[in-house]
Parts: C-alpha cells; structure tokens; sequence
C-alpha cells in the first residue's frame, strides 16, 4: 500500500478525519452539558446535525466532483473550514 502514493495519502487523511470525527463527538457532548446547560436527550440533536452535515457533505462532494476520483486537491473545503473556525471561535 506505502508503494501507491495516491492510496497511502487517501488512507492517511481518511484516519485523520476519523480522527476528528472521534474527537467531535467527545467534545460535542461535553459542550451541550457544560456550555449549553442541554440534558443528553437534547444534545443528541447536535450529534444528529453532526451525522447529517457530514453524510449531506459527503454526497454533496460526489455529485460536484462528478462521480469522478481524483487525485487533486480542492481549495475551497479548507477555505470554508478556515471561515467556520474563525467564526465559531469569535465570541458574540
């Protein structure tokens, strides 16, 4: 698998985002608790947005990458992760 270059950077960035999907789900729960002041019944509505934003991306990713995989890299994901973390970090 390491003698695919494209196939060894695709099973390292499909861990990271394991990864951080691992650690969301960690601190989404501690936020509604201890942030939001939410009971568990309640905070489950964050991890259904959650599921549904990745599971929506993910479609939405195949339909404009038409159904085609590649090895290049698209711009504006992280930009848009960029923009989101700068304004979910700002305090209001």
């Amino acid at each position: 698998m390491r003698k695919d270059e494209v196939l060894w950077v695709a099973v390292i960035a499909n861990t990271f985002f394991w990864f951080l999907g691992a650690l969301l789900l960690l601190n989404i729960v501690l936020y509604a608790t201890d942030i939001l002041h939410v009971d568990e019944a309640h905070s489950s509505y964050l991890l259904a947005a959650l599921s549904l934003g990745i599971g929506v991306g993910s479609f939405l990713a195949g339909y404009a990458s038409g159904r085609k995989i590649g090895d290049g890299h698209d711009p504006a994901g992280p930009d848009g992760n960029r923009t989101d973390d700068r304004s979910a970090s700002t305090p209001h």
